[in-house]
């Protein structure tokens, strides 16, 4: 059976590149003798009748890492292969050594069709079973049909050749020319240098080979991991999608791949891409008490006002929002735009601000009517929580395969939180946002067939109005587009109001002031507030220890040292950031120590502190003012032992119900957990530093140094907790 006919050789060679040529090689035909391949075998205990070795099996042989095939199934490799085959002897059994080598040999035709033949081997003995490998001559020709066979020796007699017996040859091409960059165009996102409207807004970008054997492209948008996209058997160019989710300048390299895994040089393509549009719709409520319809933004849709809407509620505090519209939560509470905002077949976004008077039953905050899918719906489920026993907040969409529900966060009574939803039927993907924060998602989702007219306060279900919210709702947008995270993360910022800012840099008469002029950090035991003798911002010469942050800080022993403020400078039961830069005196330490607490009369609200058993900073939150009540317990990134010290923050949202440790103003994974309202309570106490309640009183004494400590009531953003974690005084933040 002839390795190659000259049709094999006119087919790879038909795929060469323009310009390649092949140059003929000629070698003199090698022959294989036994001598050559036997000598040194050692001789097999003597048995009734020696058997050959057995016919290799073609499923035992590879190419490099391909299957041994020919034909059509023939690999292309871009380096010279390894020949690797399985080699047996039949007179192996247990208690009898059997050991073969193996020989390869390899085939092709040269440039004027004349056979070139070469033998390699005799491979180094090995037990019969084991792989024998060789690798192809450093000088084998390119595009050219390259096939090899094997058989083994067992020290007095040769095998069959695997391709005896009917079996095929294993082929393989050699291609180490790598392929020309493909073409890459755009005609959403054109590269002329043109700022286009674009953020949240899908492009399509064609990517088109410059050689017939591409098999594939490598393409990657703004420098990001590369994707891989096989090229249809047809040949056709292929259009890959992409969502730019921040204005500026961008770019897409893309690489052609050829059957022998070469990649060509990259093409690049470069874009720019301005804001994202404004929302189709855009119902600030903020209309004058007593009018009878919220005013559109965009001019189109005005809402009609049900009976049940009143104007000029107060608005979510820490926002630029100045009003709001109070729901009744009767069949009369809903504002009626009369329109379809959004094509719900295609991708789209929506999001407002909502305020619950309850949370005990189910209530839509916006939505859409549906046909015979029922509407899609942004509001409040009562009973979705995680477990299925606590309100969470949703998002439902009508979908060919029934409605998809995708839920999370956990609603409280009275808190004001920024919901979204978006719904990307490219990536087959529907998102919940909470308080700009993805929460929850969703997939696949797709045939999404709300086509009816928008709602807000209510929602039709088999025709019946149901829903109805109860509570307050501000600035609804819908876009025709993706809301991207970093503007619902905007949209959702309320500003903190700080309430104790302690430099720790002085304590006349034992309290260090507040930087406003509020309460003051009362020093207990023997703490001090440490001041240096020189300080290195001034004297070049100076050695002397120096403090965290400033010109001084708290320095506690571990034996009864700590510092307190007489109240609770935040609510434990509303939103807070509690922060602070420690360092603990010993590398490792044996014991725990609270960095802050918040105590109530019998347990902490919460507590900071170092836990020695997991070398590990904690944050522990009491779900009651008892002893034995649960606690939600998060742990963060592990003490460093720097002589920097380490920034931690703690983050509560409660309109959220999350909360957050982090360190250095990262967050880790392990250092976020769920905290609905209901498991929170308002510490009584003042906050303490370097001190926790404990079951024989307080205890757990922190043997180290604190500096910058800062409450807020509200939320940071995670930028300020990062501005805050440098080791420097920001009296404005």
């Amino acid at each position: 059976m002839s390795p190659t006919t000259s049709k094999d050789d006119q087919n790879v060679r038909k795929h060469r590149r323009a310009g390649h040529r092949s140059r003929p090689v000629r070698f003199a035909a090698v022959a294989a003798t036994a001598s050559l391949a036997v000598t040194g075998l050692p001789t097999v205990a003597a048995a009734a009748e020696n058997n050959p070795p057995s016919r290799p099996l073609v499923s035992e042989l590879s190419t490099g890492n391909a299957e041994c095939a020919a034909g059509e199934d023939r690999p292309y490799l871009g380096t010279r292969p390894q020949l690797r085959a399985v080699l047996r002897d039949p007179d192996a059994a247990p208690g009898v050594a059997a050991q073969v080598v193996g020989e390869f040999e390899i085939e092709w035709k040269d440039a004027d069709g004349e056979r070139q033949r070469r033998t390699l081997g005799p491979t180094p003995r090995k037990a019969s079973g084991f792989p024998f490998t060789v690798s192809a001559p450093s000088d084998i020709p390119a595009h050219t049909v390259i096939s090899w066979r094997v058989r083994a020796h067992d020290g007095t007699e040769w095998g069959p050749w695997s391709s005896s017996g009917g079996q095929h040859r294993c082929e393989f091409v050699h291609d180490d020319e790598a392929p020309a960059a493909p073409a890459v165009s755009s005609t959403d996102y054109p590269d002329d240098y043109v700022w286009r409207e674009g953020v949240g807004d899908y492009g399509s970008f064609v990517l088109e080979a410059a050689d017939d054997d591409t098999v594939a492209y490598q393409y990657s948008f703004d420098g990001a991991p590369l994707r891989t996209v096989p090229v249809p058997d047809s040949g056709e160019p292929v259009t890959v999608r992409w969502l730019p989710t921040r204005s500026g300048p961008h770019w897409i390299e893309a690489q052609a791949v050829d059957r022998a895994g070469n990649t060509s040089l990259p093409a690049r393509h470069d874009f720019r891409v301005g804001d994202g549009r404004a929302p189709v719709s855009h119902w600030k409520l903020v209309d004058p008490a007593g009018s009878g319809e919220a005013a559109d933004e965009s001019g189109r849709h005005p809402a009609a006002a049900g009976g049940g809407v009143e104007f000029g509620a107060a608005g979510p505090s820490g926002t630029s929002i100045a009003s709001a519209a109070a729901l009744d939560g009767t069949g009369n509470a809903y504002l009626a735009p009369g329109a379809t905002a959004v094509d719900t077949t295609r991708v789209f976004s929506t999001g407002l601000w909502v305020r619950p008077r309850s949370v005990d039953r189910d209530m839509t905050a916006v939505g859409q009517d549906g046909t015979s899918g029922g509407p899609f719906t942004l509001g409040l489920d009562a009973d979705g929580g995680a477990d299925g026993t606590g309100p969470a907040w949703i998002l439902e969409l009508p979908t060919g395969a029934g409605p998809l529900k995708v839920r999370g966060g956990h609603p409280a009574a009275g808190q004001w939180t920024h919901l979204a939803g978006v719904y990307d039927p490219v990536a087959e993907k529907a998102r919940l946002y909470v308080n700009g924060r993805a929460v929850a998602t969703a997939e696949p989702a797709a045939d999404a067939t709300a086509t009816g007219v928008l709602q807000i306060g209510r929602a039709h279900r088999d025709g019946e109005a149901g829903g109805h919210w109860h509570g307050e709702l501000a600035d609804v947008r819908a876009w025709d587009r993706i809301a991207a995270a970093g503007e619902l993360t905007e949209l959702a910022k309320r500003g903190a109001e700080r309430t104790g800012y302690w430099q720790l840099n002085e304590a006349p008469d034992g309290t260090s002031p507040e930087y406003d002029g509020g309460q003051g950090l009362t020093l207990g035991g023997d703490a001090e507030v440490f001041v240096p003798e020189c300080s290195t911002d001034t004297d070049i010469f100076c050695d002397a220890e120096q403090p965290l942050v400033g010109t001084g800080h708290l320095r506690l022993d571990g034996d009864g040292d700590h510092a307190a403020t007489a109240a609770p400078p935040v609510a434990t039961d509303d939103g807070f950031t509690l922060a602070a830069q420690v360092r603990v005196a010993e590398l490792e330490p044996s014991r725990d120590m609270a960095v802050l607490s918040l105590p109530g009369e019998h347990t902490n609200a919460l507590v900071v502190r170092y836990r020695a058993d997991v070398h590990r900073w904690e944050l522990s939150v009491s779900h009651a003012d008892r002893a034995d009540a649960g606690t939600t317990t998060v742990t963060a990134e592990p003490y460093t032992g720097s002589t920097l010290g380490q920034h931690l923050a703690v983050v509560y949202d409660a309109s959220g119900g999350t909360v957050r440790l982090y360190v250095d103003g990262s967050l880790h994974a392990s250092a976020e957990a769920d905290l609905p309202a209901s498991r929170t309570w308002a510490a009584t106490g003042g906050l303490q530093v370097g001190r926790a309640l404990t079951a024989d009183g307080w205890g757990e004494y922190l043997h180290g140094d604190v500096d910058e400590v800062r409450a807020y009531s509200g939320t940071l953003t995670e930028s300020q907790l990062m501005m805050l974690s440098m080791p420097m005084e920001m009296p404005h933040l």
